[in-house]
């Protein structure tokens, strides 16, 4: 029987897949709308406020996850080789896109390249994928408060401290790698299995135990303050965008729980949330990212009036949603019959771990 998604977590997905695009708006290496805005002006603070209440889109995925699958004692092959193949299908997909309609030159290096699935996201995801099962022993042995108290150790060693030397550097000058205690050269803004695995952890906890049953204006309240101190701490300090900065988990815990105690039912939600992954993995092609982008005026709205930056990046970020959205549900549709013959591969999906619990 299929189960069906509870829509207030899929409205979830679609919100924190267009924080994510939002952010990539915002980047010099893809909307650059970074690169064209006036430092100090009040476009300049308005960027820079939006980027801190969306920069806890990455994480949110990996909350969901582990909020969702602590209970899983297996893995097969089948869910990690169709990633791979979902990023290749795209990347082939856009290799040619790029030379028919973009003129691009044909080149070597390019069409090899088109047929690595190279994605950092999806490659530390599966690399959760597998170590999960693991995780969810975890989980399912401990207590609640000795899984509080675990948690409390590896927020503090896998975020809180990782930061403050983020900050030591950035502010002082001072190298105080060697001290960390992600890796030697930093907490990498967060782009971890350390960090991906803390918040899987959390996800599970408040599953698992039902955490944070308050009322919901209390956790309005907690990410509007927290995304107001990851601005001024973007501003002032820095490392305030990292996805391991405290205050940025601690902010997509709080707009987690907004959602979770939403109760939706509607199947277009559920249509649109089923292409968010399509919708990150075509926006950040090439010919998205950078041509069509160009061509969005974000140079002359960064340069305008604050209502004009407004409407261009509620108008390019939710175009590029909506039509990004479209392309995956339409290629879904037309590779449903591959997608069912992976189904059929025994091979692929046999348990290659599995755990047997006591």
């Amino acid at each position: 029987m299929t189960k069906v998604r509870e829509s207030n977590f899929e409205l979830l997905r679609c919100i924190l897949m267009f924080m994510v695009v939002l952010v990539h708006y915002n980047i010099e290496t893809m909307g650059k709308a970074f690169a064209y805005v006036t430092p100090g002006s009040p476009n300049y603070y308005f960027l820079y406020f939006m980027e801190s209440m969306a920069i806890i889109g990455t994480n949110g995925f990996v909350l969901l996850t582990g909020y969702f699958s602590w209970k899983k004692t297996s893995v097969s092959l089948r869910k990690p080789i169709g990633l791979l193949m979902y990023v290749v299908a795209y990347n082939v997909l856009f290799f040619i896109v790029d030379i028919l309609v973009m003129k691009e030159p044909i080149s070597l290096i390019k069409l090899v390249s088109c047929f690595i699935p190279r994605n950092w996201y999806i490659t530390l995801y599966i690399a959760l994928m597998f170590i999960s099962p693991f995780l969810n022993i975890v989980v399912k042995c401990l207590n609640q408060k000795t899984y509080l108290r675990m948690l409390g150790i590896l927020f503090l060693l896998c975020s809180v401290w990782p930061t403050v030397l983020d900050i030591v550097n950035v502010k002082l000058g001072l190298d105080l790698s060697g001290m960390n205690t992600v890796a030697l050269g930093g907490a990498s803004s967060g782009y971890s299995l350390v960090n991906f695995t803390l918040i899987y952890l959390i996800g599970a906890a408040i599953s698992k135990f039902d955490l944070l049953n308050h009322k919901m204006g209390w956790d309005l309240l907690a990410y509007g303050v927290l995304s107001l101190i990851i601005f001024v701490q973007q501003l002032f300090v820095g490392a305030g965008w990292s996805y391991a900065n405290p205050f940025v988990i601690l902010s997509c815990v709080s707009f987690f729980n907004i959602f979770r105690k939403l109760h939706l039912k509607s199947q277009i939600i559920n249509l649109f949330s089923s292409a968010s992954l399509g919708v990150f993995l075509i926006h950040t092609q090439y010919v998205v990212a950078n041509k069509i982008w160009d061509k969005c005026y974000i140079e002359q709205a960064c340069r305008g009036n604050l209502i004009g930056l407004s409407l261009n990046m509620l108008l390019c970020c939710f175009g590029t949603y909506l039509v990004c959205s479209v392309i995956d549900i339409i290629g879904r549709k037309l590779t449903h019959p591959i997608s069912n013959l992976l189904d059929k591969i025994e091979i692929l999906n046999k348990k290659i771990i599995l755990i047997k619990e006591e």
